[in-house]
């Protein structure tokens, strides 16, 4: 459960997600956008998803897309308090958003612009139909659940 939780303790994870997916960019010869993590979204959501299970706060993948109009799948994390259900963006920077980690109410201006499609499972399977190749969680799921351990296990550092 995340009533617990506060925003500032949530964001440092995101930065730490964000540094640690930076890192797996650059040894994998950049298969996203290095400068705003374009095409790392499934990647980040995937970690955002599994360091959260890991510290017991209540998560779900999304698949959907940003934007008034589809323009292109995006992947991120719903976190869930109560009934209530937050976005949580690491690869924000992609559509120009700052900070670095977007964690924001859906009811507020920037969580308007997110649009889901898919949650959970669901969305994890259709992630795993599509042919993302180098984008795909899928991919890299040894390293990233490395990752998340990792995370998780310095998380209140």
């Amino acid at each position: 459960r995340r009533g617990d939780v506060d925003r500032s303790y949530l964001h440092r994870i995101g930065l730490r997600i964000r540094r640690e997916i930076v890192a797996l960019n650059q040894s994998c010869k950049k298969p996203f956008a290095a400068e705003h993590l374009g095409g790392g979204c499934a990647v980040g959501a995937w970690v955002s998803c599994r360091v959260f299970d890991l510290l017991s706060i209540e998560n779900t993948f999304v698949l959907g897309f940003f934007g008034q109009e589809y323009d292109g799948d995006h992947c991120w994390t719903d976190v869930i308090e109560d009934s209530d259900c937050e976005v949580f963006d690491v690869t924000a920077t992609q559509f120009g958003i700052r900070p670095q980690v977007s964690h924001t109410p859906y009811h507020s201006p920037l969580g308007k612009r997110y649009c889901g499609l898919l949650r959970g499972e669901q969305a994890m399977r259709e992630v795993a139909k599509k042919s993302w190749q180098e984008q795909s969680p899928m991919r890299y799921q040894k390293q990233l659940e490395t990752i998340a351990q990792r995370i998780a296990e310095n998380a209140h550092r």
